[in-house]
Order: C-alpha cells, then sequence, then structure tokens
C-alpha cells in the first residue's frame, strides 16, 4: 500500500504518528498517496486557514493541497473568476528532510481581499519558501473538505510524510 501511518518525529521535534506516503509505481506518475477528509459544515462568510505540514525524502512526483465543496465550481479564485480545482499548493519543498508548513486560506463570498496570504513555511527558520493560493467562497457553500496527496512519482520506494493537517475557522477564538 501506498499509505501508512508510522511514528516518527514531528516538526515540533516530537514522537508522533506521522502520515507516510511510498511509491510503490504500479502506475507511473500516478496517485502515490495522501488522504482527503470527509466533507465537513462551513460558513460561506467566515474565513478558513487549511494546514498541513510536509516533509520529503525524495523529490521524485510531487505534494499536492486541494479544497473540494459543495458547489460546482469548487471556489472562486480572489480576481472574481471561478476555480473549478481549487488547489492551495502544488509542486515540491525546497529540501528533503525538513518539515515545511502548507498554508492556505478561503476567505468570505463577498471579501475584497484580492492577494494571496498563505505559504509554504520552512520549519526550521520560520521563513516562508513558496507561496500558496488563496480563494474565496462560492456563495451558497456550506460544505467543504480538505485533500493533499502525493503525486507522478517515477522511482518505487519514493516517500513523502504529512502531519497536523487541520481547519481553523478565522474568527479571533
Amino acid at each position: 500500500t501506498e499509505n501508512s501511518i508510522e511514528l516518527g518525529i514531528d516538526p515540533l521535534g516530537r514522537s508522533s504518528p506521522l502520515w507516510k506516503c511510498t511509491a510503490d509505481i504500479t502506475k507511473p506518475n500516478a496517485f502515490d498517496g495522501g488522504w482527503q477528509t470527509y466533507y465537513f459544515g462551513v460558513s460561506d462568510t467566515k474565513t478558513y486557514r487549511f494546514v498541513v505540514y510536509l516533509k520529503r525524502e525524495t523529490m521524485d512526483g510531487g505534494t499536492y493541497s486541494d479544497i473540494y465543496t459543495d458547489q460546482s465550481p469548487a471556489a472562486v479564485k480572489l480576481n472574481g473568476t471561478d476555480a473549478t480545482l481549487a488547489r492551495i499548493y502544488g509542486g515540491n519543498p525546497p529540501q528533503t528532510g525538513r518539515w515545511y508548513a502548507i498554508i492556505g486560506y478561503v476567505h468570505p463570498w463577498n471579501t475584497s481581499i484580492t492577494t494571496s496570504i498563505g505559504g509554504m513555511y520552512d520549519m526550521v527558520t520560520g521563513q516562508k519558501v513558496a507561496n500558496c493560493t488563496d480563494y474565496k467562497w462560492k456563495q451558497g457553500t456550506t460544505k467543504a473538505r480538505h485533500y493533499s496527496f502525493y503525486y507522478g512519482c517515477q522511482v518505487a520506494g519514493s516517500t513523502s510524510y504529512f502531519w497536523g493537517p487541520r481547519v481553523e475557522v478565522c474568527d479571533g477564538t
């Protein structure tokens, strides 16, 4: 299987269960592990922060973090155009063997925000190392799910880890 739970060191230096993705490449350049949540309730009038931590052991394949909703299209880009695929992040971290936080936001449907504030952050230096894409809820959205995965490996045994996925309402509480 390409998914397993393994005890390891999390981004905070503690021993924790990690989600391990190991490419078996029975289908090269395809899904190589990851997860998606069940749908959960959201309000299209609130901002939500989507977070997952990533550590890659190889640079084979790519890492992706997406949002799906009960609407079609899934969300709206900050410039007001429809986003059939609401991809927070897609690519590779700067280096292997280091934890990174992938953080993306979905803002209220009527927000005036036009610039993404999300990003990928190096957990050693705290520096932002890549931009992530923020979205707006499509008006009427009541359900969403978070999807993070490892994809497109060409070498069997290529490995990626996820830890600490969460979705937070950004309302000051």
